[in-house]
């Protein structure tokens, strides 16, 4: 016959599952279990069961599973895979995915593939690609590709190309290339030039060497100029040129014309017949 408990002496008992949970205390997380609640959450809305992942404490994930599911969601939408993902408790998320649906998707409409990119955490990440569905987007047309070039998280971009499409757009209407030069992420920028369209452009006529140039992002304009039409205008007629602010980019992008101009007018003044003493010579 179960022992009938008071109210109090359960509140008591759940905050010690918390506690227990959060230093991964598997003997006392069972013991506790049958005399708390566990589908509590706290002040920041975790229940036991995150806080145990919060410290990849699988085996406390293990007994705490079956009474929180493994589908149960917070305020927030997280199930406890997209927890896991987010956190980077590679373990949790090694054992939770079975249990879970890897494409649910949150408030904001990311999956636990979308926070593993949006984190760096690479070996979450590379757990989750095989049972995932790359090319879905956040609320903000973002996958998980566009998230990791926007963190600048190259290892995590590194393995998305493969199975991603580099040249889709968010709502923006920029592709992963043009996210990596906003944010500065010279590394993601030379992986993604070879996958991408470097000379795609958005609503307002800027590409991806524009963005960089305008966020005063030196090696990325350099590394973009060979691949783009430095000459493109956007829809107020501006070039790279016309739009950079910061001193080295500008010196990239002038550098550029000066050859261009070299290239152009030095074959004409080659071409052109040379006159010696009255008569012409080739």
């Amino acid at each position: 016959m179960t022992e009938r408990i008071s109210k109090a002496q359960r509140t008591q008992n759940t905050q010690a599952l918390f506690e227990a949970a959060t230093r991964g205390d598997v003997q006392e997380v069972e013991r506790l279990i049958p005399v708390s609640a566990p589908k509590t959450t706290d002040e920041s809305d975790r229940t036991p069961l995150l806080l145990a992942i919060n410290g990849d404490h699988v085996q406390c994930v293990k007994a705490l599973l079956p009474v929180t599911g493994a589908l149960s969601k917070n305020i927030s939408g997280f199930t406890p895979l997209m927890w896991a993902a987010y956190k980077g408790a590679t373990e949790c998320v090694r054992y939770l995915i079975p249990h879970s649906k890897p494409d649910t998707t949150n408030i904001t409409k990311r999956t636990a593939l979308h926070y593993a990119a949006d984190r760096g955490h690479l070996e979450a990440l590379r757990l989750l690609i095989p049972v995932s569905n790359v090319s879905k987007r956040d609320d903000d047309g973002y996958s998980a590709l566009m998230l990791a070039a926007d963190r600048g998280h190259t290892e995590c971009v590194r393995a998305l190309i493969p199975v991603s499409n580099p040249k889709s757009f968010n709502k923006r209407g920029w592709n992963a290339l043009m996210v990596a030069a906003s944010g500065g992420h010279n590394e993601c920028v030379k992986l993604l030039i070879p996958v991408s369209a470097p000379q795609r452009t958005d609503e307002n006529g800027h590409s991806a060497l524009m963005i960089a140039a305008m966020e005063g992002h030196a090696a990325c304009v350099q590394a973009l100029l060979p691949v783009s039409a430095a000459h493109q205008a956007d829809r107020e007629g501006k070039t790279a040129l016309d739009l950079a602010q910061d001193p080295a980019c500008r010196a990239i992008l002038m550098s550029n014309q000066d050859q261009r101009v070299l290239e152009t007018v030095v074959p004409e003044v080659l071409e052109k017949p040379k006159t010696v003493l009255g008569r012409k010579t080739i």
